[in-house]
């Protein structure tokens, strides 16, 4: 009843085309909700990587005198630049990293391509809500849409409604 397994069985179940293996990975994502008490929804919010970002819709990496940047424009455009220290941006990598940080430029390019595998199966997710009639607590709902840097970057794009709780005031005629 891991949560990264719920994880990676969704990531599969997205990137699977066969009908009846993505049957068998809903299957197996409903046991593990079953086994955790959470609904597949809830365990689906929970799931989502970060994919190495650190801030919302971006990430930033020093390497001696460059720093790599990662940064999310939409679901199909996730950038990686360099930056030297001194304020000039590339796109290509410079051929000091190449030499000195080869490892690390090969990590930063994985984790570009991790984020553009990742944000087109969340944004179905958050698409597929608009159909549901979910509700959330604010903290919940600001921790999983708003902050968490990787789905922050579609949820804070998206016209939300919020319902205020409905209460009786009552004063007293004095």
């Amino acid at each position: 009843a891991d949560p990264g397994a719920f994880a990676e069985l969704h990531r599969l179940r997205l990137a699977v085309k066969l009908r009846s293996v993505q049957q068998r990975i809903a299957l197996e994502q409903e046991n593990i909700a079953e086994a955790t008490g959470l609904a597949v929804e809830e365990l689906e919010e929970l799931s989502v990587a970060e994919c190495g970002l650190t801030d919302v819709g971006s990430a930033s990496v020093a390497l001696g005198e460059w720093c790599g940047e990662i940064e999310v424009y939409s679901a199909q455009r996730v950038e990686l630049s360099w930056r030297q220290t001194g304020g000039r941006k590339q796109k290509s990598v410079p051929v000091t990293l190449r030499r000195d940080f080869p490892e690390r430029v090969a990590q930063l390019q994985a984790q570009r391509r991790d984020v553009l595998r990742t944000l087109p199966g969340q944004q179905r997710r958050l698409e597929s809500l608009l159909l549901s009639e979910r509700s959330w607590q604010l903290e919940v709902w600001r921790q999983r849409y708003l902050v968490q840097p990787l789905v922050a970057t579609l949820g804070r794009r998206l016209i939300w409604s919020f319902q205020l709780p409905t209460c009786l005031l009552y004063t007293s005629p004095s």
